[in-house]
């Protein structure tokens, strides 16, 4: 896995922490998810574009697509602190 679909090196690789790999892995995969999501928004769009003259007046892109918008709630600021002190585990030397 870490070699063919990932990409590392061996000396890469061996030089990680087993906390080092699994973020790299979690990277890899929610880059991964983030790409086929943005596929799929193309795709949407292209076929919205391509029948949009034979649609009904007023028809949306969201409602073509069955796109439902949720408002995700900012984060306060002391989930914001928290989130930076887990953090600031990661980097410190």
């Amino acid at each position: 896995m870490a070699f063919g679909v990932v990409g590392l090196t061996p000396g890469v690789f061996w030089l990680m922490s087993w906390r080092e790999y699994e973020l790299t892995l979690r990277g890899f995969f929610e880059r991964q998810n983030d790409e086929a999501e943005r596929n799929l928004r193309n795709a949407q769009l292209t076929g919205y574009f391509a029948v949009k003259p034979y649609l009904p007046k007023g028809m949306t892109f969201e409602r073509f697509a069955g796109i439902k918008r949720e408002a995700k709630p900012l984060p306060t600021q002391k989930e914001v602190n928290e989130m930076v002190r887990k953090l600031g585990k990661y980097y410190t030397n």
